[in-house]
């Protein structure tokens, strides 16, 4: 998934709900390249948040 519109110098925590492993901090520019998520269940479902600056 690849986020539109952040302060490409800026830094933003990522927060799962479920998979609280895969919380990390990215620039603005990482998360406009493309973040990267895992789900192991076939139909499995994440809520993401960015805790903006």
């Amino acid at each position: 998934m690849a986020f539109k519109g952040l302060d490409p110098a800026a830094t933003y925590d990522v927060v799962f709900e479920d998979r609280v492993s895969q919380n990390t901090t990215k620039t603005g520019a990482q998360l406009m390249a493309g973040l990267s998520v895992t789900l192991s269940e076939t139909r499995g479902s994440e809520m993401i948040w960015l805790e903006i600056p």
